[in-house]
């Protein structure tokens, strides 16, 4: 993993209200990235040189539900 991102939301009566700006950060995946992923992603090894290592990287508490793009490439 090289960034999360995610926002607080709320849902009521099928209307979705954001109760706080978007938050993302970048991780260090402690390997080198992959060309094909910065193609992709447009973040390289100096982006993410000195950020905390990807195994740090913990969801807020109060998150209930998470909606994720790729998500089979990124557990694996």
């Amino acid at each position: 993993m090289t960034e999360a991102a995610y926002s607080i939301v709320d849902i009521n009566d099928g209307k979705v209200k954001m109760l706080q700006d978007p938050r993302a950060k970048y991780f260090n995946p402690l390997k080198e990235i992959s060309l094909g992923s910065m193609a992709t992603s447009h973040i390289c090894d100096e982006n993410v040189a000195d950020e905390t290592p990807h195994t740090e990287f913990r969801l807020p508490s109060s998150v209930e539900y998470l909606i994720g793009h790729n998500i089979d490439f990124n557990m694996s």
